[in-house]
Formats: C-alpha cells, structure tokens, sequence
C-alpha cells in the first residue's frame, strides 16, 4: 500500500487536488484521484509503501503514461461459470448475442451481469425481456420548461419490458461499482425493474442522463447535463448513484489475493 510520494503523505496529496476534482459524487473522485495520485514530473520518484505491516522505502523509476497496460479483463462476452450460473459481460454483450441465446439462458440457475464497465450496445429494450413478462416503469426524466424559464417539468414513466410468460425465473445478480457510469447506470435502472434482480457493489457514478455541449470562447468547450434522472418514484440518481441492494466494496486483503469480492458475494447469493 503506497502511503507517501515524493517525500508527502498520499492524504496531503489528495487534499491538495481535490478542489480541482469536477465530479458528480466522491466515489468518481477518489477514482479519478487514483489515476493522479501516481503522476510525476521525475524520472525517479521516491515511495513509502507498507507491505505486510512494514514500511518500505523504494525509489520507482517513472514510465511514460502512453506505456500504462490496461488491467487485464474479460474478452469473453458470457460464459458459463460452477454451478450453471452464467456471467454476462455487459460492456461486450450485443444485441444479436442476446436473441441468439435467451432461450439457452432462461434454463440457468442464476445470472450474474458485470456492469462494472460501459455498455458496448444499448440493450434497455434487448435484455429485459428475458427479465419481464410485462411493461414495468423504470424511469422518469425532468427538463426545462422553455415557455416557462426555471420551471422544470417531470414526465411520465417509461417502460421496459413485454408481455411474455418466458421470461427468466430464476436469480439475477448485477454488479456495479464507481466505473459504473452514465448509459451503465441508465441500463441497471431497467433490469431493477424486474423483482428477482439484486445489485451487488460499491457507489456508482451518479452521471447519468443526455449531456449538452457548450462551446466558451478561445475554442474551449463544455458539457452539463440535459436531463434529469429519477427513478419511477422520484428518487434521484444523478450525484446519488443508483439504488444499490448490498455494499461490497474490495478489501486490500483481497486485492493482494487477486480476488472478486463483489463477484463472490453474487455467487454466494446465486448459489442459495
């Protein structure tokens, strides 16, 4: 764990950025804050770490950012994991996959959908009728009044979902965490509208909704958010997050092992 950079504490570090963070809510802060936290203009950056319980000063050698390797993750779309549990990777399901194999997967026992990403297909209206067996509300959007300027005006609910007697009986497990964001978020607000669903993680983003682009002067440019997000019963999302079943949050006990935290906790669900 590293617990000093260049001679000052980690926490130093991060009250001295943190008024310069733009995000919604904290869990994007630290996130983003995470990824700063490690920056230099050194070629040899001083470190205090502790590793077992004991303090360990090393001198790190600094790489271009343009060589950071992204964290290996998952090439596979779904797969069946112990137990006939099967494991969607949101970020690269596609809609053809979902009507090609939704009668394969209503036979499971449970469904686990990662969604700890950014969606790769917008599947609001292509999963959920695996889900549903009928129209179910899931969302309301607030928005200016352009008669009546500061008035704000909330719409009816929108629906997902058909009537079917086909759809899945069985346990569903979403993951989430502070990757979780926007169109991520939005997808998750519609397979909660199905009752056998359970959301699993830590706080998510807390930006979802359209975004307007502002052009500023000297070619500088902006975005604020268009829409507001609510549940059906007008409970907010955006900076709040999504409604969340059970916080699990990885531990660095388990992140020195190498483990899914949140992954297990779903299983163990999906298993009982």
């Amino acid at each position: 764990m590293l617990i000093s950079k260049e001679h000052k504490k980690i926490e130093e570090i991060r009250d001295s950025l943190w008024a310069y963070m733009s995000t919604p809510n904290e869990a994007v802060a630290n996130r983003d804050l995470a990824r700063k936290l490690v920056t230099s203009n050194s070629e040899i950056v001083p470190c205090e770490l502790v590793r077992d319980g004991r303090p360990i000063k090393v001198d790190i050698a600094a790489i271009p950012s343009s060589q950071i390797k992204p964290a290996s993750r998952d090439t596979v779309p779904f797969k069946m994991l112990d137990n006939n549990i099967l494991y969607i990777n949101h970020s690269l399901l596609r809609a053809k996959m979902i009507t090609e194999n939704m009668a394969n997967w209503s036979k499971v026992k449970g469904i686990v959908i990662d969604n700890r990403n950014y969606p790769g297909d917008f599947l609001v209206f292509k999963l959920t009728p695996l889900l549903l067996t009928k129209p179910t509300d899931f969302v309301r959007f607030s928005s200016t009044s352009l008669q009546y300027p500061g008035t704000f005006v909330m719409s009816s609910p929108l629906q997902v979902g058909e009537n079917t007697n086909d759809c899945y009986q069985g346990k569903v497990a979403i993951l989430v965490n502070e990757d979780t964001q926007s169109s991520a978020e939005y997808h998750v607000m519609a397979y909660q509208a199905a009752s056998n669903v359970k959301v699993f993680g830590s706080p998510t983003a807390g930006a979802d909704g359209n975004v307007s682009s502002i052009e500023l002067p000297c070619n500088q440019r902006t975005m604020l958010s268009g829409l507001g997000i609510y549940y059906p019963d007008q409970r907010e999302t955006q900076r709040v997050g999504i409604k969340i079943d059970e916080i699990v949050k990885p531990s660095i006990k388990g992140i020195r092992e190498g483990r899914d935290e949140v992954m297990e906790k779903a299983l163990e669900y999906l298993s009982q």
